[in-house]
């Protein structure tokens, strides 16, 4: 006799069901498989089956224990026995050596309960993230590589924001501003920018965004908490995401206030008489060829002086070495406190002195070298209880629009130095 046509139907749906069932799983890249509560594998699928090298058929009513080794099996186990004791599902990292290679898989097990609710079985459907994880781990080894260098960076290095907010500076940085670690990170970088520097650096970022530049570089001042500013030499680069869009700068930040200080004075010794600190032959006569060429342009008048101590070799065999070049000193300084901020004072060598008068004609340059050699023969140099007497002869000249270097010119006031030595010292002759 044939079964009632309901029960026909609920077997072929079951059937139905369980065709399907094995379809989806069969079919899938996870691992799948159903175990009793013993443990005994009711089904894996043929992804299970291809990762252990095994039949489907080899798995079925065979435990962990019978199939893995016993740490993997303890592990499955254990994890079994958790859905089973908690009656819901469990996420889990589970770790599996396949092929005699460490296997990460995220691991999703969960009760199954018969029509009448009773628990008689665990599935499982893992995904094996192996993959994933190591590119975690070159992830995580690359921000460390990138926190250590940046923590421990002996220049500043920050991370900026496309609005110019910096989201992280390193412990260097913070230091070189004078800000305890990290009080910097939140505030804007515009708030610590020299203001003009602020122009410069912008239009640079608005270059960097647009990729006129792959990155840049640039020099400008930051405010320290003190009050005082930085010079900065500064690298800036953009990280972008993987479509190019911009996320933030990173600049390194290296502080060149010393190196300039260093190159300052480097620059003022190559010009400057270590002695008595006013300009030496070069820059004199640089300044001396600038300003032919005013002449020649504009006709505009201008003199040069050249002035020479008498008898200096006896202040200094009386006297000492040290006397005379206190004479020296004593003597730049004295002229120097009469000069124009015009005028340049140079020494050509030894006690040899030139002064270079721009804008002025040869009465007003005659009127200021008589004033140098009235007030030297008037005022000897005091050193202690002595007193170092002394006095200059004084030769000048006016430029010339015809003359051709400094040259031609110092031959002219030479000339009327020597003319004045001649004519009996301390007076001034004209060229």
């Amino acid at each position: 006799m044939p079964p009632p046509k309901s029960q026909t139907t609920q077997t072929l749906n079951a059937d139905q069901q369980a065709a399907l069932f094995r379809a989806i799983a069969d079919n899938s890249n996870n691992v799948v498989g159903v175990k009793d509560l013993a443990g005994r594998y009711l089904y894996v699928n043929t992804k299970y089956s291809q990762l252990f090298h095994l039949p489907q058929e080899h798995y079925l009513g065979r435990t962990d224990a019978e199939l893995f080794p016993a740490d993997t099996a303890a592990q499955f186990r254990a994890n079994d026995l958790r859905v089973q004791h908690d009656n819901m599902a469990l996420t889990i990292e589970e770790i599996v050596q396949v092929d005699g290679q460490t296997r990460h898989f995220l691991s999703v097990k969960f009760p199954i309960h018969d029509f009448l609710g009773t628990l008689y079985a665990t599935g499982l459907i893992a995904t094996d993230i192996t993959a994933r994880k190591a590119a975690e781990q070159l992830l995580w080894a690359s921000e460390e590589r990138f926190r250590l260098a940046f923590e421990q960076a002996t220049v500043g290095m920050a991370m900026i924001d496309i609005g110019g907010n910096i989201l992280r500076i390193n412990p260097h940085g913070s230091q070189l501003f004078g800000y305890q670690h990290p009080e910097l990170e939140g505030r804007s970088i515009e708030s610590i920018t020299h203001p003009q520097d602020r122009a410069r650096v912008m239009a640079l970022i608005r270059k960097i965004l647009r990729n006129d530049l792959p990155h840049g570089e640039i020099e400008k001042r930051y405010l320290h908490k003190a009050g005082h500013f930085l010079h900065c030499r500064v690298a800036i680069s953009l990280v972008r995401d993987p479509q190019g869009v911009p996320l933030y700068f990173v600049a390194h930040i290296n502080d060149i206030t010393e190196t300039l200080r260093i190159e300052e004075e480097l620059l003022r010794l190559a010009n400057t008489d270590p002695l008595t600190g006013v300009a030496n032959r070069r820059p004199f006569l640089e300044r001396m060829q600038q300003e032919l060429a005013r002449v020649r342009r504009y006709g505009t008048p201008a003199c040069c002086l050249m002035l020479d101590f008498d008898h200096f070799k006896l202040i200094n065999d009386r006297w000492g070495h040290s006397s005379g070049d206190a004479v020296l000193r004593y003597f730049s300084q004295t002229c120097l406190q009469r000069l124009r901020a015009t005028d340049l004072l140079g020494r050509l060598g030894g006690e040899e002195f030139a002064i270079l008068m721009p804008d002025t004609a040869l009465a007003g340059a005659r009127e200021l070298g008589e004033q140098l050699r009235v007030w030297v023969a008037e005022h000897p140099l005091q050193i202690g209880d002595q007193q170092i007497c002394f006095s200059i002869s004084l030769g000048m000249t006016e430029l010339r629009a015809d003359d051709k270097n400094p040259d031609q010119v110092l031959a002219r006031t030479d000339e009327a130095l020597y003319r004045a030595k001649d004519l009996g010292r301390n007076r001034v002759e004209v060229v």
